[in-house]
């Protein structure tokens, strides 16, 4: 199955099982704090009040505050997973033309076409005019090492074997600037410091002396 159907699927998933999946964590987390003997009490908050203001807001339950907070957690995750699956999207369309299929059974003019998002995003790094020609030699050098030789056979393989073909059998001469795409691929960043990030930011508006100021 294509990774972009994958992808749309797993997002489907997670924005049309909000509810239950909400309830069972809420259900498990009660199940559990009866078999630990733990009850759920709210957290007391300190509430300030206009001046004169009399009437105190209408509090929720202990459960329902836990349910808010799952909801809230579980919107944050779904934010998440989208922005990500977004540029797991956006880069399987930049490299699309790297895949075995594309390099074994593209013709010239769709590998010019699958080509064009990488020239978009990398210009000046590739030669994009010979990069189509690149990818139809390394083929015919493929299909004779498979013809020869079986255990040359790398049409299966991912990215990092390819390039290691190329270096084992001397091809850098011969497809330099499909070495520099496999070698952007293969370098991509697949991970973020966005929780990291934000206990930094933490500490920024958390301070003791915030913490610790009155209105006067």
């Amino acid at each position: 199955m294509p990774v972009q159907y994958t992808v749309v699927a797993t997002k489907y998933f997670f924005n049309r099982s909000r509810e239950r999946i909400v309830a069972d964590a809420l259900r498990e987390s009660k199940k559990t704090g009866e078999e630990l003997g733990v009850e759920i009490q709210r957290r007391v908050r300190r509430e300030e009040k206009l001046p004169g203001e009399e009437a105190a807001n209408a509090s929720l339950t202990a459960q329902e505050d836990l349910q808010k907070d799952l909801y809230a957690c579980y919107d944050k995750l779904v934010v998440e997973q989208d922005a990500r699956f977004d540029a797991a999207l956006h880069m399987h369309t930049i490299f699309a033309g790297l895949s075995p299929k594309s390099l074994l059974e593209d013709t010239e003019e769709k590998l010019i076409n699958k080509y064009e998002p990488l020239n978009q995003a990398y210009t000046g790094d590739l030669n994009f005019e010979k990069l189509p020609y690149e990818v139809l030699r390394l083929s015919d050098f493929v299909k004779a090492a498979s013809e020869l030789d079986v255990e040359c056979d790398i049409r299966k393989a991912p990215g990092i074997e390819w390039l290691k073909w190329i270096c084992q059998w001397q091809l850098q001469e011969v497809v330099p600037n499909l070495i520099i795409a496999f070698r952007l691929f293969l370098t991509l960043t697949i991970s973020a410091a966005t929780a990291e990030r934000s206990f930094s930011e933490l500490k920024l508006t958390k301070l003791y002396l915030r913490l610790t100021m009155s209105q006067e």
